[in-house]
């Protein structure tokens, strides 16, 4: 035992201990992507990055259920892309509100 630990003989880390490390990286970097955008979105308020933002989330959710990076990419996409759609009608209702009151004369 050196310093309360015991030594191990192979050279190869046991697969709990690489699921750990794995899930850390993944986990946060799923969170750094979700805040940035959050903050992105507090910043602009045109509810563009959202959606991103529920995307990354989600993967980060998948990451800690341990499903597969590859299934945790899907994820983001398909939330980001559905949110997307979802938030289209938002985006035409802005606008269309935007645009009246840029055509209206100035009453001066």
């Amino acid at each position: 035992m050196v310093g309360g630990r015991r030594k191990r003989t192979t050279g190869t880390p046991p697969a709990s201990t690489e699921r750990v490390e794995v899930l850390h990286i993944w986990f946060w970097a799923w969170l750094v992507i979700a805040a940035v955008c959050a903050l992105y979105e507090l910043y602009a308020g045109e509810m563009l990055s959202l959606p991103w933002a529920l995307g990354a989330l989600s993967a980060a959710a998948l990451e800690f259920l341990g499903v597969p990076l590859a299934w945790q990419w899907v994820a983001f996409f398909a939330v980001s892309f559905v949110f997307l759609v979802a938030m289209r009608r938002w985006w035409l209702a802005n606008a269309e509100a935007d645009s009246s009151l840029r055509s209206e004369p100035d009453g001066t």
